[in-house]
């Protein structure tokens, strides 16, 4: 069995770096392809053209990219969000309450775009997503199986940069990953693996805050992380796991 990395032509240092991991390879025409392998698409929303087993569907895939879709698909399985609202008029509460709100003009958007703050007194724009923001204490990304948590990491100030804001933890604003001094949680890897379930996804890096009081909330679950050193050692290990399950 091989295990392929998808992309749809899209270029992807992560899918590189995995395809060059014992057991993967990169797939661009489908050239090599037998039925007894493994297809791992990465982060497309396009079909995959080739009648075989592939981890993370297309149509998972699309929906886990719809900021809308997902918090809607996770409220339905249970799962703990940012409180989250498509009408207008309850955002407005909530900035009347005093919360922070978060704009989302774009659905699909990622590493922060598409997002406005906008604070108490501040006018609210018209947008198809609100969030109320969530005072974060610490911010994880929890890469996560439909079985089992793969790696985690923390969102943490980078000591080359200034912070931006402190309210969208994004590499452009100055934050970077690291996985030391992470204490074990078994709560949040338990959302983590809830919510890669509840978008009916194998994989996912599931981004999660935790407030002042140890609440988890989940923010968005991402299909194609950013990934390097430990964590493409780590995912090597859980896609292969998967793809054996897959075709036994």
């Amino acid at each position: 069995m091989t295990i392929w990395i998808y992309t749809a032509g899209r270029p992807s240092n992560s899918a590189k770096a995995l395809s060059q991991t014992p057991g993967f390879r990169r797939l661009i025409t489908g050239k090599g392809l037998k039925p007894v392998d493994v297809i791992v698409n990465w982060g497309t929303s396009k079909p995959v053209p080739w009648p075989t087993k592939v981890l993370n569907s297309a149509k998972a895939v699309s929906l886990a990219a719809n900021k809308f879709f997902t918090f809607a698909s996770l409220a339905g399985a249970g799962v703990n969000t940012v409180p989250w609202t498509a009408n207008m008029a309850v955002a407005k509460e909530w900035q009347a309450e005093g919360a922070t709100i978060i704009a989302r003009t774009l659905l699909t958007g990622h590493s922060g775009a598409g997002i406005i703050i906008i604070e108490k007194g501040d006018e609210l724009i018209e947008a198809p997503l609100y969030t109320k923001y969530i005072f974060k204490a610490r911010e994880y990304r929890v890469h996560a199986t439909k079985f089992n948590v793969v790696d985690t990491q923390q969102k943490v100030r980078d000591p080359d940069q200034v912070p931006k804001s402190w309210k969208v933890r994004s590499h452009d604003n100055g934050f970077i990953f690291q996985r030391k001094n992470i204490a074990p949680n078994e709560t949040r890897d338990a959302l983590a693996i809830q919510s890669v379930k509840a978008l009916d996804l194998d994989f996912g890096a599931v981004d999660i805050v935790e407030d002042k009081h140890g609440v988890f909330y989940v923010l968005e679950v991402n299909t194609a992380p950013g990934l390097e050193g430990q964590t493409v050692v780590s995912y090597q290990q859980a896609l292969t796991e998967l793809a054996n399950a897959a075709i036994a």
